[in-house]
């Protein structure tokens, strides 16, 4: 989850300020709390740090903002591998990931998952 959400040592897209809108509007924390340095005080140590601590709706919401800011990264993949963390931690699957399970899964079959018209 980490390269998703931190690369080039930038946190998606946030600024000190953007960041800490984001969590307290979002999610309700104060992301600049010390609860959140245990791995460091920059933005995507704590963002990681949060995504470990955090409950799943509250992730789902850093991939909403992801898809609006680096729709590059909001991948088919990158969304199933979320959902799978997602659900692991109890909590729904993104919108969307089963529907593009299937897509895969019809694409990847004979015939890319359209009838053959025999």
């Amino acid at each position: 989850m980490e390269d998703l959400f931190v690369q080039g040592g930038y946190a998606l897209d946030f600024t000190n300020q953007t960041c800490s809108e984001f969590f307290q509007h979002e999610v309700g924390v104060n992301i600049y709390d010390n609860v959140y340095a245990f791995r460091g005080g920059s933005k995507g140590k704590r963002l990681i740090a949060f995504t470990q601590k955090a409950q799943p709706k509250a992730i789902a919401g850093l991939w909403e903002f992801l898809e609006a800011t680096r729709p590059e990264s909001a991948t088919a993949d990158n969304r199933r591998k979320l959902s799978a963390i997602l659900e692991r931690l109890g909590g729904a699957p993104l919108p969307g990931a089963t529907v593009a399970e299937e897509q895969d899964r019809n694409a990847s079959s004979p015939g890319g998952g359209r009838p053959r018209g025999d």
